[in-house]
């Protein structure tokens, strides 16, 4: 036994004898933060040629009566009730200065986001937004309104408002995530006029088919979110470097330590936390949703390495893992200012699934009015009404149709093809999905 334990000694002390020479190596800082490719460059826009300064004075001057529930208005027209159309075109008609300032803005060459800030007295971004969606309500049903009477231009083009905003703040250098929902928003509020105008049998086989390429035109392209995740990124960067760097009082007296300087534990302060080593870190998340804003969700590549070890099942060996590599506070300080932003890559995919399936829609709408009956593939649909068959962005297949039930849908998140769901919707997060409607189309309005 004496000569076991005597044999196992060295043994047992490597651990102990290396793990000094092991921190001291890795105590180290990075010289700086690896972020330069996410950050841009401070820039100046003319108010007058600044989309987002002509959009806060269209939501400055949205108005309506005191007394008017207007969503519960927009409600009952959508329901079909008559007797609420002349109170929508009043309600047009109240806001006439206030669609035109928009369209001032739709055409303006260039846009300008404030960067948003959490701080008192900051530029209310968000704000700004969220009264042109009151106006994007009041477009589609105004449209929906129009085409009973016969589609118009202009009505076509009202329906379309949503994803023409859409398409202006997608093109902004700074949209933040928060910024882009706020315009996925509005685009979805388009998408379900046009789903309305078609189930409806407003529109004829022309008018359904300008619509179908014109919503190719105005999708985000690629680099929207990319945008997105990049001004994020600072966003987040920002908070954290504030809370890195901000004095705290300290656990004896009135003596002040920055976030090191409050990590109690046997392992050096300078071992278990680099600032620009989390910070850089950071930006390879950030990088990651990056390059997966270019790819079909199926696709997606999973959070970095060091990130995942904090999320994984909890062990024994994994705890000591994790607490004995560099950087562990470091690590868990970006899982805490990182929450769960991947949800945002699916709503990507769900957000471009469901343009394409209205774009499927209209074009098999349009055939059906030219050929009298519903294709058979939707390859028959090109390239008289789509240039290409629409894409499921979830697995990046051609989108699904079922000829027999007159349904086109998406696979889902799940990427479990179970046939076309009983009661099609193209709200729907499991599978998003239309019917496509097989009565007759009438004749364009003059």
């Amino acid at each position: 036994m004496r000569r076991l334990l005597l044999a196992i000694t060295p043994l047992l002390a490597l651990p102990l004898l290396g793990l000094p020479a092991w921190i001291a190596l890795h105590r180290s800082d990075l010289p700086a933060v690896d972020d330069a490719d996410m950050r841009l460059q401070p820039r100046d826009v003319a108010p007058e040629d600044d989309a987002f300064h002509w959009f806060g004075a269209a939501g400055d001057a949205v108005s309506w009566s005191d007394d008017t529930d207007v969503f519960a208005l927009l409600r009952a027209l959508r329901n079909g009730e008559e007797t609420e159309v002349g109170s929508v075109a009043e309600l047009a008609r109240e806001n006439t200065e206030a669609f035109r300032l928009l369209e001032r803005g739709l055409s303006a060459p260039d846009i300008r986001i404030p960067a948003f800030s959490l701080d008192p007295g900051a530029y209310d971004t968000v704000g700004v937004l969220l009264p042109l969606q009151a106006l994007v309500r009041i477009a589609a049903d105004e449209a929906l309104l129009a085409a009973r009477r016969g589609p118009t231009s202009e009505s076509i083009e009202r329906a379309l408002l949503g994803m023409r905003i859409g398409r202006k703040l997608g093109s902004a250098r700074e949209i933040q995530m928060l910024e882009l929902m706020v315009a996925a928003t509005a685009q979805r509020t388009s998408l379900g006029a046009m789903v309305d105008l078609a189930a409806r049998g407003h529109l004829g086989r022309e008018d359904l088919a300008f619509l179908a390429r014109r919503l190719g035109e105005l999708r985000w392209d690629e680099k929207a979110w990319e945008r997105a995740w990049a001004a994020e990124y600072r966003f987040v960067e920002r908070s954290l470097s504030e809370v890195f760097d901000a004095p705290q009082p300290g656990d004896a007296g009135n003596q002040e330590q920055s976030l090191p300087g409050r990590m109690a534990g046997w392992l050096p302060d300078d071992y278990r936390f680099h600032r620009n080593r989390t910070l850089s870190l950071l930006a390879d998340e950030y990088r990651i949703l990056q390059a997966n804003s270019h790819r079909d969700c199926a696709l997606s590549e999973p959070a970095a390495t060091e990130m995942t070890l904090l999320d994984a099942k909890p062990t024994l060996g994994l705890a000591l893992r994790n607490l004995l590599t560099p950087n562990y506070a470091g690590r868990v300080a970006v899982r805490a200012g990182v929450p769960n932003l991947w949800r945002f890559d699916t709503r990507r995919c769900h957000l471009e699934t469901q343009i394409a399936l209205v774009q499927g829609l209209l074009a098999t709408a349009a055939y059906h009015s030219e050929q009298g009956r519903l294709p058979d593939r939707l390859d028959d649909l090109v390239p008289t009404y789509l240039d290409a068959v629409p894409r499921d962005r979830f697995d990046g297949q051609p989108l699904r149709w079922s000829p027999e039930s007159g349904v086109l849908y998406s696979i889902g998140a799940d990427l479990i093809d179970r046939g076309p769901p009983p009661e099609p919707a193209l709200s729907n997060e499991a599978v998003p999905s239309v019917h496509v409607p097989s009565g007759r189309m009438p004749a364009r309005a003059s």
